[in-house]
């Protein structure tokens, strides 16, 4: 959006096609710059939402074995010299309640 000055007089072809070569380039260099802003805008948008939704691990080289506890357990020998049964017994006390149709009154 731009205006069109008055051009004054007196100004030559040569001169004028001067000056509208500035404007070009002038305002190619100013598309040029906010194109390239943009670009990086959106980039940083693209790395922003990726941080947020991909999946993450929380495993990185220097952990080593932390979370390997669970192979490291079913890799362990096991005696199975006598076998574990457990048994759980426990007998029921009953309650002394009296019954509600006594107790109203």
């Amino acid at each position: 959006m731009q205006k069109e000055l008055s051009k004054p007089a007196g100004i030559t072809p040569e001169i004028q096609a001067y000056i509208d070569s500035l404007v070009e380039t002038t305002s190619q260099k100013i598309t040029n710059k906010y194109e390239s802003r943009i670009a990086e805008m959106w980039e940083q948008f693209r790395r922003a939402q990726a941080k947020r939704y991909l999946p993450q691990s929380e495993k990185f080289p220097a952990q080593g074995c932390l979370f390997n506890e669970a192979e490291q357990l079913n890799d362990a020998p096991v005696d199975n010299d006598e076998p574990e049964t457990e048994t759980i017994t426990y007998t029921r006390t009953n309650d002394d309640r009296t019954p509600i149709y006594l107790t109203v009154y």
